[in-house]
């Protein structure tokens, strides 16, 4: 083998946490609109249904139980939709294509039904891994003990099992979206190719989720006594570049790794379709 054979065989190096953050943020500075504006209209339906919600509690009732899973239910399925089609336009951007609002909804509404059974295996896996918590939750503070030892004994004994699952499925949405895969399949390929970068994964998830959480306090705070209504409104529009980045930062470190993970190296690619503009 040449010196040259050897450098381009040569695996490509990880993808690093800040690396996948950075090509995240100038991706969505260099193509905002594409990005913000297919979560943007599922954003208005989850501020809808929020505001729909809250009109139905002024009364000073609560909602039952079975509302209230209903509606988490449905803010989480609307979510993953527009999640999907941030994928779909963060895919396309990436490989240089600029896609149309319609080509980035099309894929995703194609294949409604399998999302659908997607949402439900994953939400079921997430709901088993957090198992641990309640158990170890509800074992200590049956023994008898104080309410911070009983959260500290959940977060120690039942947070990494959670955490650990929570990372494997963590490019399962990309795989189904962008490669097509089964919900099965998507969720076992994910699982796969999570293994040799699980740290920098979850790295890229927690460093995500802490700027998230910090502009949403930060914003709650500065909000401060607003009326119901338009803290949703407000909210609502702030979750759209916050969702967004989250969507977009694990695209990129799936598109990275896709490239030399053994478990894509026969798998199908995504091509731009002619003049669908993905």
């Amino acid at each position: 083998m040449t010196a040259a054979a050897g450098e381009i065989s040569r695996p490509l190096p990880k993808p690093g946490v800040f690396e996948t953050l950075g090509a995240s943020v100038a991706l969505m500075r260099a193509h905002p609109v594409e990005l913000l504006a297919p979560y943007a209209i599922v954003q208005a339906l989850i501020v809808l249904e929020q505001l729909i919600v809250w009109g139905l509690t002024l009364n000073g009732e609560g909602l039952s139980l079975g509302t209230d899973l209903l509606h988490s239910t449905a803010v989480s399925l609307i979510g993953t939709l527009g999640w999907a089609a941030v994928i779909v336009a963060a895919g396309a951007l990436a490989s240089g294509v600029r896609p149309g609002l319609g080509s980035m909804f099309a894929p995703v509404l194609r294949r409604l039904l399998p999302l659908l059974a997607f949402f439900v295996l994953d939400f079921i896996i997430l709901i088993l891994a957090a198992l641990p918590i309640c158990v170890t939750a509800g074992v200590a503070a049956a023994a008898g003990a104080e309410g911070w030892l009983t959260a500290v004994l959940a977060l120690v004994i039942g947070l990494p099992p959670f955490l650990y699952v929570m990372t494997r499925l963590a490019l399962a949405l990309q795989t189904f979206i962008l490669d097509e895969a089964g919900p099965v399949e998507a969720i076992g390929e994910s699982w796969s190719m999570a293994s040799g970068h699980m740290p920098r994964l979850l790295g890229v998830m927690l460093l995500a989720l802490v700027a998230v959480a910090g502009i949403q306090v930060g914003i709650s705070f500065a909000l401060g006594p607003a009326p119901d209504a338009l803290r949703i409104i407000l909210m609502g529009l702030i979750g759209i570049p916050v969702a967004v980045f989250g969507a977009v930062a694990l695209t990129m470190f799936y598109l990275r790794i896709r490239e030399t993970s053994p478990v894509r190296e026969a798998g199908p690619r995504l091509e731009p379709a002619h003049g669908s503009g993905w």
